[in-house]
C-alpha cells in the first residue's frame, strides 16, 4: 500500500480507506438485521454484500445508491486510477476490476466466502449456494454464469483447461495478483524495470498461469528487446545472431509469447468487450437473472425455517 501511495503522489489516504470499508460493513450489517438474517450466515452475508451492487436505500433522512459502472476509460488506459478500489470507495462507481475486488475485501471483513474469477479483461465474483458455485456480476449488481462468460466469444477451451479462465482463485492466488496492478501502474510511472519482472514472477510462483503476469513479463521483455537493439542501431532480425545479449533478449521474447499462446489465451478488442458486457442487460440475459435470484432467495428462505 506505501508503495501504491508513493507512486500516486501520497495523496490516498489510509485512513480514510478504512473508514469507508468500516462503513459499508456496517451496511451490510443494518441489511442482515432488516432482513432478520444471522451475521454467521455466510450465504446471507454474501446477499449483503450484493445489496450494495443492486439497491437503492434509505439510511435515515439520505438514500445511498448502488455502484455503478463507469463507462469512461474503463480499462485504465488514460488514468490507471480507474482501476483502483479507492476510486470506487470515492466516487461510488467503479469497473470490472475494482468492483469485484471491493466485494472479497466486504466478504473478508464479514467472514463469508467469495471468490474472484478471471474472464478475458474481465473478473467477477463466484460465491456458494449449498454444494454449488455461483456467480455475481458486479458491474450490473446481477447474478451470473460461466455460460454468459462464455458468451463473449474469446473464451477458448484451452484456456479454461489450463485454468486460466472461470476458475475460481485462491485467497493466496487474489492476493498475489494485486501484485500485477503494483507492476502495471509502477511501468506506468516509472517504465520497465526488474522491478516488474519481481512483481510479477513472484505472482507466477503462487499462480503458473497467471496471465496477466506473464502478458506483463512478455511486455517488459518487448521493451528491453527494443532497448538493446537499439544499441546496435535497429539492425535486421537476420543480424541479430551477431549480438549475443540481443539475440537471447530477443528469444526470450518469443518464447514468452509461445508460452502464453499456448495457454489459450486469446485478446479481446475493446470494442468487442464493451458490447460483450452489454448484452449483460439483454431481455434473455434478465431471465437468467431472475432466475438465479430467485434460486438464491429461495435457498435462504429454506435455511430460515
Amino acid at each position: 500500500m506505501w508503495l501504491r501511495m508513493r507512486i500516486m503522489g501520497n495523496t490516498l489516504d489510509y485512513n480514510r480507506y478504512l473508514s469507508q470499508i468500516d462503513n459499508l460493513v456496517d451496511r451490510c450489517k443494518l441489511f442482515l438485521k432488516k432482513h432478520k438474517y444471522s451475521i454467521t450466515d455466510k450465504l446471507a452475508c454474501n446477499y449483503a454484500i450484493q445489496s450494495l451492487y443492486s439497491d437503492t436505500v434509505a439510511m435515515g433522512k439520505s438514500m445511498t445508491y448502488p455502484f455503478e459502472y463507469d463507462f469512461v476509460d474503463f480499462l485504465g488506459d488514460n488514468d490507471y486510477s480507474k482501476q483502483f478500489v479507492t476510486k470506487l470507495l470515492n466516487t461510488g462507481t467503479g469497473q470490472c476490476h475494482s468492483m469485484p475486488l471491493l466485494y472479497l475485501i466486504l466478504a473478508h471483513e464479514l467472514n463469508t466466502d467469495a471468490y474472484l474469477v478471471l474472464a478475458p479483461a474481465h473478473s467477477y465474483i463466484k460465491y456458494p449456494i449449498g454444494n454449488t458455485l455461483c456467480g455475481f456480476e458486479c458491474t450490473c449488481g446481477q447474478q451470473t454464469n460461466d455460460k454468459f462468460m462464455t458468451g463473449s466469444g474469446y473464451i477458448s477451451s484451452m484456456a479454461i483447461l489450463n485454468k486460466i479462465y472461470l476458475t475460481p482463485q485462491t485467497p493466496l492466488e487474489t492476493i498475489a495478483q494485486c501484485l500485477v496492478d503494483l507492476s502495471n501502474q509502477y511501468a506506468l510511472t516509472y517504465g520497465y524495470n526488474d522491478f516488474v519482472f519481481v512483481c510479477c514472477k513472484t505472482v507466477l510462483h503462487f499462480n503458473p498461469q497467471c496471465i496477466s503476469a506473464l502478458q506483463n513479463i512478455a511486455n517488459a521483455g518487448t521493451a528491453f528487446c527494443a532497448n538493446e537493439a537499439a544499441k546496435y542501431n535497429n539492425p535486421p532480425l537476420s543480424e541479430y545472431g551477431k549480438h549475443p545479449d540481443l539475440k537471447e533478449r530477443f528469444d526470450d521474447m518469443v518464447n514468452l509469447q509461445l508460452q502464453i499462446d499456448n495457454t489459450g489465451y486469446v485478446r479481446i478488442p475493446k470494442e468487442q468487450y464493451s458490447k460483450w458486457l452489454e448484452s449483460a442487460n439483454s431481455e434473455e440475459q434478465k431471465k437468467v437473472q431472475a432466475q438465479l435470484k430467485n434460486k438464491l432467495h429461495s435457498y435462504l428462505e429454506n435455511k430460515s425455517q
